[in-house]
């Protein structure tokens, strides 16, 4: 699993847990998009999260980051 966070235009973002191949999906969809490589499927883009779907007009984002999902073993404070 790994944590992506896509910023828009807006300045709001949209952020979640996905798989690594729909992390990977969405990068290479995003730089084909940015390329000029356009097809139907980024007009509305479809990313599957563990919260449920979201939609993305790839012409309304600025970046994405994809990073690994780290869980915390321990939390609180330490004394």
């Amino acid at each position: 699993m790994e944590n992506y966070i896509i910023w828009l235009d807006s300045g709001e973002c949209i952020e979640g847990t996905a798989t690594k191949n729909e992390c990977l999906r969405l990068k290479e969809a995003y730089c084909n998009f940015k390329n000029g490589k356009t097809n139907e499927s980024y007009k509305c883009y479809e990313i599957k999260d563990d919260d449920g779907t979201a939609w993305v007009d790839f012409n309304k984002v600025q970046a994405i980051a994809i990073n690994k999902n780290i869980k915390n073993k321990e939390v609180g404070f330490k004394s």
